[in-house]
């Protein structure tokens, strides 16, 4: 059993940045910073919102029309795909 527990990743790894250095870094880009759990449901629905309304308002302010015309259809396949995997 010994053996099993060091194998085993841990269940939370310890924190990569610290609140203060994210909320540092989102000030200098001008960006929102929302602290984010999948594990936990945290914050997730509000910053998957958070980025959709920005798209919105950086759209409306760069051409002011979204009434469609110039989008990206996820269906239609690429012209220039490669075929193959590489």
């Amino acid at each position: 059993m010994a053996y099993e527990s060091l194998t085993r990743p841990p269940l939370f790894l310890p924190r990569q940045v610290t609140t203060q250095q994210g909320e540092q870094l989102a000030s200098e880009y001008g960006m929102r910073f929302l602290e984010t759990s999948a594990r936990s449901d945290v914050n997730v629905r509000e910053a998957f919102t958070a980025i959709a309304e920005d798209v919105v308002d950086r759209l409306l302010a760069s051409s002011g029309d979204l009434s469609g015309g110039g989008g990206l259809s996820v269906n239609a396949p690429a012209a220039d795909a490669k075929k193959g995997c590489c």
